[in-house]
């Protein structure tokens, strides 16, 4: 062959292997980025592409059939895209890929018992990531915050907050079903309330859930406070559960394929700690303190698993870590760390777990 022709076809075909470089496309709505809304952003991009996003309120709802990333330019608070209290923001239902960063997802409404994911649906095999998100003050009928479902449908979230959601029925802060997929990890759930069912996350109907070093407080459900399994998949460790009101702080139901290990779950003053029903899934190695109810309900405690006060190092203030002499500490028991918060102090009292008037807080230093 020719020496030119060979070097001719070589660049052709490095060429045709090499991808185009992804966009980054800038929102501002002062004018001066590329576009002034998410809209008109996604409408122009091209799959891969990234949409950065600057401070300001964002009132919008989108349909996204391309594989897109969106990132708040200021970091997590500067970016809200709202609901305007009247309609979901963001649904996903083609194959597609999306990662959210920094986003506050807030006042998303949607009206009639069939409304999921309110702030973001995902479905149809979609894959999303959200990393350090806020899901706030959102209000559906069903699955609220957040909801995936479908075959092929996988959800990851990390370092992400769920603060005062609401869902008349199932669940207020995220719900998986219909054998999709959702992990979530170092995420906080506050302040969530569901009527019916859960009141932070549930996973059903042949869902797969895995959560890790979370923490749920202060949130209320009519079965569960917290967390819910109902004929699904999937396994809890390493969560901190303080403070949710339900039947149950978590329930598991028609489920043995899932695992609850090195939890802490501490005061329900309406119900259990664990409730177990026509299942047998696994349990061990977690702490149960201060509940109305049983610590376990529908089962014996399991294997390193101990009805203790954890020794936080000052839940009225809201600090959840743990004193040096915490049972939950490796150093302390044959589990490893339990909970999903390690040491924060040396000082180990006198601060009991159970919740008292400011009298009876005083009288304790008389």
């Amino acid at each position: 062959m020719n020496r030119r022709v060979a070097i001719t076809l070589t660049f052709a075909l490095v060429v045709v292997a090499t991808p185009l470089l992804a966009a980054t496309l800038v929102v501002d709505q002062s004018g001066a980025g590329d576009y002034t809304t998410i809209a008109a952003a996604v409408g122009a991009a091209s799959d891969g592409d990234q949409i950065s996003i600057r401070p300001g309120v964002y009132d919008e709802y989108v349909n996204l059939t391309k594989s897109l990333d969106f990132m708040a330019e200021g970091g997590l608070g500067t970016v809200i895209w709202s609901g305007g209290n009247t309609h979901q923001m963001l649904n996903i239902e083609a194959a597609v890929a999306c990662q959210c960063d920094g986003i506050v997802f807030a006042n998303g409404r949607v009206d009639g018992v069939s409304a999921v994911g309110v702030a973001v649906h995902v479905g149809m095999g979609a894959s999303a990531t959200f990393t350090n998100c806020r899901f706030q003050n959102n209000w559906a009928g069903w699955d609220c915050a957040l909801s995936a479902q479908g075959s092929g449908t996988n959800v990851t979230v990390v370092d992400c907050e769920f603060i005062d959601n609401y869902a008349v029925h199932n669940s207020a802060a995220a719900g998986v079903l219909l054998y999709a997929t959702m992990s979530m990890e170092n995420c906080r759930f506050q302040g969530n309330t569901a009527g019916v069912l859960a009141g932070a996350v549930a996973a059903y109907s042949y869902a797969s859930l895995s959560l890790s070093h979370c923490v749920f407080t202060d949130n209320e459900g009519g079965e569960a406070g917290a967390l819910r399994y109902y004929a699904a998949v999937g396994n809890t460790s390493n969560c901190t559960f303080h403070d949710n009101g339900g039947q149950a702080v978590v329930t598991i139901l028609y489920s043995d394929l899932v695992s609850f290990t090195n939890n802490i779950v501490t005061t329900n003053d309406r119900g259990y700690g664990l409730r177990i029903e026509e299942c047998a899934p696994t349990h061990s190695c977690n702490i149960y303190y201060d509940m109305a109810g049983a610590s376990v309900s529908g089962d014996d405690l399991s294997v390193g698993e101990m009805e203790t006060d954890p020794m936080y190092c000052n839940h009225l203030a809201g600090d959840l870590t743990l004193c040096v002499l915490s049972p939950a500490l490796p150093q302390n028991n044959n589990c490893g760390l339990i909970g999903a918060l390690e040491q924060g102090c040396s000082d180990c009292g006198p601060i009991p777990n159970e919740d008292m008037t400011w009298g009876g807080l005083k009288n304790m230093y008389r």
